[in-house]
């Protein structure tokens, strides 16, 4: 809850020809990291927390619009080592963090905030030692279709127990050691033996529980039971190294072999025998 001025005192601190504000951001990232950043030249207290001067940070750009209306923000600044980190933006750990922007009189921050916004950031990228995010409001979380579409590959979230009932925990390895690295996106394994079939973690996730890519995770590409050779779809953001620990999830490409090949094709969600595209748009035949 973010404490708000009365429509009194909003209104006495707005009345003024000269406003002294101040704008505060709360970035509270999804692993619980917190970084709070503000406008103004000096650190402000405001509901028990302390926003620290930033001047490397600002909302270059910001679109508030009333009622449903869809509001964004542009932020940017210059990378700073003990709040914003170069690694933890080539990790993706602002990815989804949810953007607070409380707008105080710096000289009463106490009173209450004169307005309030929330923002979560969509994207972040980076040039040289200049970081961007984009941010979008409520309404465009709102806003995002619901239902599914009928289509011949299985619609369901691989994994989930209540819709597509398989369990992937038997089938995927945890905490197996990297033994070679090949290159950016290819290293073997230890310890899989060749009980796994080939690309039995195809479509699946690497997870990283030791090393400099901890807690962040890439989808497989492909796998190699022969080899214990495990292909990355993109390279992680820090060096795979040998000693690193990965967990390795079964992957599914969402269709009605893969289903059947992992005994669970009384689950299966597509419609296998929609006509393809091709089949679609023939001409009609007599």
């Amino acid at each position: 809850m973010v404490t708000l001025a009365s429509p009194a005192q909003r209104a006495e601190l707005l009345a003024g020809p000269v406003h002294c504000q101040a704008r505060l951001y709360r970035i509270a990232r999804k692993d619980g990291f917190v970084v709070t950043l503000t406008s103004h030249s000096a650190p402000i207290k405001f509901d028990g927390l302390v926003y620290a001067p930033s001047r490397s940070a600002n909302a270059s750009a910001s679109v508030a619009r009333g009622g449903l209306g869809e509001s964004s923000l542009d932020a940017s600044g210059a990378i700073s080592s003990d709040l914003i980190t170069e690694a933890d933006l080539r990790a993706g750990r602002y990815r989804g963090a949810e953007v607070l922007e409380v707008t105080v009189d710096y000289r009463f921050p106490f009173i209450g905030a004169l307005e309030v916004a929330r923002y979560w950031i969509e994207g972040t990228r980076q040039d040289g030692l200049i970081w961007q995010a984009k941010c979008t409001g409520i309404t465009a979380r709102l806003g995002r279709r619901i239902g599914r579409f009928l289509e011949r590959n299985c619609w369901k979230e691989f994994g989930d127990l209540a819709t597509c009932k398989y369990d992937t925990v038997p089938a995927s390895s945890f905490y197996a050691p990297i033994s070679h690295v090949l290159s950016e996106q290819e290293f073997r394994v230890q310890d899989l033996g060749s009980t796994k079939p080939a690309g039995h973690f195809a479509y699946g996730l690497a997870t990283w529980r030791k090393g400099a890519n901890e807690g962040l995770s890439a989808m497989i590409q492909a796998y190699d039971n022969a080899n214990q050779l495990v292909t990355l779809a993109v390279r992680p953001p820090m060096s795979i190294l040998v000693g690193d620990r990965v967990d390795l999830i079964v992957g599914c490409d969402r269709s009605s072999a893969r289903c059947a090949a992992l005994g669970n094709g009384i689950n299966f969600g597509g419609l296998k025998f929609l006509p393809v595209a091709d089949e679609q748009i023939k001409p009609a035949t007599l």
